[in-house]
């Protein structure tokens, strides 16, 4: 069975915490942060054999909130009081390294960084993208979503979006990965996916629907922790239990039927209402029952395809 995420490869002989003004760090590349002088936690530890750097956290040392665009530095070096310099390379960013800075709007992955530990930005509540370094062998971005380089796993979702299109590719949303996407409101798993990581979607106070295309996946502790919604399910498919009834704590629904490749929304006047493409057809719902008429919404804007 695939991992959620890449397991922690190295073994800590020794750590020390060290805290670094801008200055004081040689980045190896230009920093795209907005701080004229951020602080650098991290751990030097011994990672596959060589001593290298883990970032523990980021800090303004001016005192305000941390703001805007922040790039994870490709290398930290501290230069000690007789002006010797010792240069590590940052490979690893650990749990909660930027959680609860509510003013970071991305966050961009280094090329030399192999190991995430979630959730490390858990409570940024502006965060709209995680970017990845041109070079990375272990990490891609899409469409602001962090995930690995074959995109088979889900590592994290920034937690301002509100619509997310998950790659065909995916067989795993890791631990925490949508944890706090306080917008999401609509998702559709793709029909690979066989593992969920403990508290995917806790917290997702918005979330109306989750869409399931295919089996019931092997799931951790607290999915939907904090979070109500309903999760709907292929005609058919008996992997999920009895339907209707509940999975996981949620409702659980069947769908019509089909391969469902799209979910969105529209208002009209005080009715929300909900749509799925199922095999190319658009389905109308709304607070989960299907309507087989249509909607005047349609009539209103002149459309044909609500999807554009």
């Amino acid at each position: 069975m695939k991992k959620l995420l890449s397991l922690l490869l190295c073994t800590i002989t020794a750590s020390a915490t060290f805290a670094l003004e801008t200055s004081d760090v040689d980045y190896g590349q230009t920093t795209a942060s907005s701080q004229l002088s951020l602080i650098w936690e991290f751990e030097e530890i011994v990672y596959n054999d060589q001593t290298c750097a883990v970032i523990t956290g980021v800090k303004n040392s001016g005192g305000k909130t941390v703001s805007g665009e922040i790039s994870v530095p490709e290398t930290v070096t501290v230069t000690d009081e007789d002006g010797n310099a010792t240069s590590y390379i940052v490979k690893k960013i650990a749990a909660n390294t930027f959680r609860n800075q509510i003013g970071i709007s991305s966050v961009t992955i280094p090329r030399t960084v192999e190991d995430i530990d979630p959730p490390f930005c858990i409570g940024c509540s502006l965060l709209s993208r995680i970017d990845v370094a041109e070079g990375n062998p272990w990490f891609t971005g899409r469409n602001g979503l962090l995930l690995d380089k074959d995109m088979e796993t889900l590592v994290a979702c920034p937690a301002t979006l509100d619509e997310v299109q998950l790659p065909s590719t995916l067989t795993a949303i890791g631990p925490d990965a949508f944890n706090g996407c306080f917008r999401l409101k609509n998702i559709s798993i793709p029909t690979g996916v066989t593992e969920i990581g403990d508290n995917a979607f806790a917290n997702c106070r918005k979330l109306k629907s989750v869409t399931f295309n295919g089996n019931a996946p092997f799931v951790g502790t607290g999915i939907f922790s904090g979070t109500t919604t309903t999760v709907y399910v292929p005609d058919g498919n008996s992997s999920f239990g009895s339907v209707p009834g509940t999975w996981q704590g949620q409702t659980l629904e069947r769908t019509s039927g089909g391969v469902i490749t799209g979910v969105t929304s529209a208002t009209d006047g005080n009715v929300t209402w909900f749509f799925r493409v199922v095999d190319g057809q658009a389905e109308l719902y709304n607070n989960g029952h299907m309507i087989e008429a249509a909607c005047a919404w349609f009539a209103a804007t002149g459309k044909r395809n609500f999807l554009n």
